[in-house]
């Protein structure tokens, strides 16, 4: 008889512990149910307030198409070069892979046969790599001062052709 009740007391404690876990079930149920409704609620709230990306337009490039180029590079003011290059590829959307056969389309002279150096020998496989070189051969060294170039520039015409001096020597 003992066995029976110990049995009877295992089923007592075996259903208390069934009917305490259904009830924490029906709760977190419920606390799963409103946390999802207050999640819709937000993202609906979410929807109005920011609006939702139009699809793509029918053209790759939805800027007007202008005829741009980049300058000539010879070697004199590659910065500049650099700059407006970068721009250039960077509106026109092109690829990184593209920019440096397109970018040797635009080099004259002794740059030219430098590329062509550089490229053959693996120096230059990215277009940051073209950067880098670009700016290691032609940009002004440490070595040279432009600081003393600064201090020495003097006006020789006008104010407008000064400025524009100042402005690439301090550049």
């Amino acid at each position: 008889m003992a066995d029976h009740n110990t049995r009877k007391t295992t089923i007592d404690r075996l259903e208390e512990a069934i009917s305490r876990f259904s009830l924490h079930h029906e709760n977190l149920s419920k606390k799963y149910t409103d946390l999802a409704y207050t999640v819709e609620v937000i993202l609906g709230r979410l929807n109005h307030l920011t609006p939702t990306p139009s699809p793509p337009a029918s053209l790759p490039n939805p800027r007007p198409h202008l005829k741009l180029e980049i300058p000539r590079f010879d070697g004199t003011d590659p910065v500049r070069w650099i700059f407006k290059a970068t721009q250039f590829f960077d509106y026109q959307g092109t690829p990184n892979e593209d920019r440096i056969t397109l970018a040797s389309f635009y080099m004259d002279g002794s740059t030219l046969s430098w590329f062509q150096g550089m490229f053959r020998n693996g120096f230059i496989t990215s277009w940051n790599a073209l950067l880098q070189t670009l700016e290691s051969r032609f940009v002004q060294s440490f070595y040279d001062d432009s600081k003393g170039t600064l201090f020495k520039l003097t006006q020789h015409s006008s104010v407008n052709a000064y400025l524009t001096e100042f402005e690439r020597v301090a550049n």
